[in-house]
């Protein structure tokens, strides 16, 4: 009983620290926000301030090009998390229902292995092939590269999301006369929408 009561006292301290290293960022942006430019810098630190103002807010909204930029990053931002979302469910299912095991290991250590590789290694060749394809300053090669950036990680995620739906439902429903693709949209993804859900804010968040 004590050692139950132990553990669970542990557990809730980590999921406290847990959440509080997650929101004080948010919260430090927000206070920060908050600041006139001499309490931003003010020494030591205040958390809270001391005289609150919006002018941050209305230098931001008053600049003439901000709602164009932030259209564009919204477009750019949703357009990639779709197509993100609808390629990993398609890999991720295909990854999850491959009958051989030893190639299906093959495959989800490679999308393991490109999370390693470090950003700054792949930007010039990037750049340089966007720039002999004409592509530099477009919108399409922005896109291309956010969705290249989550498509490994998400795959991995809805593999694991599919991973947990029994294959019994798609042979139930193959029987009743679906294809692959109907069983996939019309049984699988209703029960994952969830999972698809956390894959979408994934690839919008990054």
């Amino acid at each position: 009983m004590k050692k139950n009561t132990v553990f669970s006292i542990g557990r809730f301290v980590l999921l406290a620290f847990y959440v509080l290293a997650a929101v004080f960022p948010l919260y430090w942006i927000v206070v920060t926000s908050l600041k006139g430019p001499k309490e931003i810098y003010t020494m030591p630190l205040q958390y809270l301030p001391t005289s609150a103002t919006l002018d941050s807010y209305r230098k931001l909204f008053s600049f003439s090009s901000f709602s164009l930029y932030f259209r564009n990053s919204l477009v750019v931002a949703l357009i990639s998390s779709l197509l993100a979302m609808a390629v990993s469910i398609l890999s991720g299912f295909s990854l999850s229902r491959y009958p051989r095991q030893r190639t299906k290991g093959i495959l989800q250590l490679a999308l393991y292995f490109t999370q390693t590789i470090p950003t700054f290694l792949i930007m010039v060749p990037i750049f340089t092939m966007f720039s002999k394809l004409g592509w530099v300053d477009s919108t399409a090669a922005l896109m291309l590269v956010y969705v290249a950036t989550v498509i490994a990680f998400s795959t991995i995620m809805s593999k694991g999301f599919f991973d947990r739906i029994p294959v019994s439902l798609e042979e139930a429903a193959k029987i009743d006369g679906c294809s692959m693709f109907q069983s996939l949209f019309h049984v699988v993804l209703p029960i994952t929408r969830p999972g698809m859900a956390a894959i979408f804010c994934f690839a919008f968040i990054n």
